[in-house]
């Protein structure tokens, strides 16, 4: 009889634990990030999402010298922001922006990115027009 209830405690305890530490998903809007992002000037694979956070691989099309391509983390808020950060050969970059949803395109991602070189020096500029075509739907989920 002890054991059963040493058991039951035990485990409505633990549901309390679990309640209590784990935030509530109901109704949260996560943005679905995965697939390909294109631009005349940026091409972004998404790769990999869990929950907020994604991983991809960031391309600069203008811009051999950006070569190979960066690998970047990313967050996407409930209300569209989106930052990601990367590294590359002689490249460190860092971008943040906004998604907003289109009427035929299912999303579009328009920010700013700053990228410092090898050499010290920074850039900055937009990203304005980045299509989300990929197999996931850009919005949300």
């Amino acid at each position: 009889m002890k054991l059963k209830r040493s058991i039951a405690l035990v485990s409505a305890l633990a549901v309390a634990w679990v309640t209590a530490f784990t935030p509530a998903l109901a109704g949260v809007v996560i943005h679905d990030m995965t697939g390909t992002w294109t631009s005349e000037t940026v091409s972004l694979e998404v790769d990999n999402q869990v929950n907020r956070r994604f991983t991809g691989v960031i391309s600069f099309v203008d811009d051999p010298n950006i070569r190979p391509n960066i690998r970047l983390d990313g967050t996407v808020s409930e209300s569209g922001h989106v930052s990601m950060v990367g590294n590359g050969p002689g490249v460190q970059l860092v971008i943040q922006g906004k998604l907003t949803e289109a009427t035929i395109i299912p999303c579009v991602f328009e920010g700013r990115y700053q990228r410092r070189l090898r050499d010290g020096s920074v850039e900055t500029g937009e990203i304005q027009g980045l299509f989300h075509e990929g197999t996931g739907s850009g919005g949300s989920r």
